[in-house]
């Protein structure tokens, strides 16, 4: 297990043991709930928009939770006349719950993590033969591109 899931394992370990010693108030499960489906929703989008990157994937989660946070605060401000950065918290946990779940549940490596050079490597063109006949060819080696570049001018 990588030390992220250790972490977020802990996490909530803390939160599970936390909230069994004291009653967590109402309001703070409906921000962890709100947090955690919105958090779906973006970590499902961050996944989808870049081709399965988990990374992406935890940022939508988070991210997103935590702008519906900060814009529930700031709705809840004037009404209420309080700024409570408990509930932003609930609702930033709720997504990071949500990118646990999501890395669980979606396929991985979607997007191969072994490389080998650019998709479109750097162009050649080789001029033969006069000025009107030239190959172009793509040697997807960026190194190998650069040795190459001999020009003739007839």
């Amino acid at each position: 297990m990588d030390k992220v899931k250790q972490g977020v394992l802990f996490t909530l370990f803390l939160f599970g043991y936390y909230s069994g010693q004291a009653q967590i108030e109402e309001d703070k499960l409906k921000h962890l709930g709100a947090g955690a489906a919105i958090g779906a929703v973006g970590g499902w989008m961050g996944y989808e928009l870049f081709n399965g990157q988990r990374g992406w994937m935890y940022a939508g989660a988070i991210g997103s939770s935590a702008a519906a946070g900060v814009a529930k605060e700031l709705y809840d401000q004037p009404r209420h006349g309080v700024w409570d950065n408990a509930d932003i918290a609930y609702t930033v946990l709720g997504g990071l719950i949500s990118g646990v779940v999501l890395d669980l549940v979606l396929p991985r490596n979607r997007r191969s993590r072994h490389r080998h050079g650019p998709t479109c490597g750097p162009l050649a063109v080789q001029f033969d033969s006069g000025p009107n006949h030239f190959e172009l060819g793509a040697s997807g080696n960026l190194a190998a591109a650069f040795t190459a570049q001999t020009y003739t001018h007839p």
